[in-house]
């Protein structure tokens, strides 16, 4: 069985930019060898970039790309679940990152993701 991962909003940037010199060769390894997923609130994350002019390009065009070139997928747990989970998340202001954590820790997946901060508080964070 493969392994399941989350990607967190900026590998997805990465990813459909075609930045791959961003991203760690360990994390190539995973990605290559997983089953991808993303939370919605990378998709709202991304919004939120494109409004601010961040991102030039629009989530769903992102999203759509990456689920046809690298079959990544939605997954979501139930958004109640998500809060409350969120809510033990105190060790970052930042709620797309507390919801984006929620969200693998809730599956019990690993979490691609170069934010130091999140891989110094969630034990199943990789770069």
């Amino acid at each position: 069985m493969e392994p399941e991962v989350y990607l967190d909003t900026h590998v997805v940037v990465w990813l459909y930019g075609g930045e791959i010199s961003n991203i760690s060769p360990r994390v190539i390894s995973i990605i290559e060898e997983s089953t991808l997923y993303y939370s919605s609130f990378v998709r709202l994350e991304l919004k939120y970039l494109f409004e601010i002019g961040k991102i030039k390009v629009a989530p769903d065009i992102i999203l759509k790309s990456l689920e046809i070139e690298i079959a990544l997928v939605n997954r979501d747990s139930p958004l109640y679940v998500l809060v409350n989970n969120a809510l033990e998340h105190s060790w970052t202001r930042d709620p797309f990152d507390r919801m984006i954590v929620s969200q693998a820790q809730l599956s019990d997946c690993m979490l691609v993701t170069k934010d130091s901060l999140i891989r110094e508080n969630f034990r199943n964070a990789v770069w």
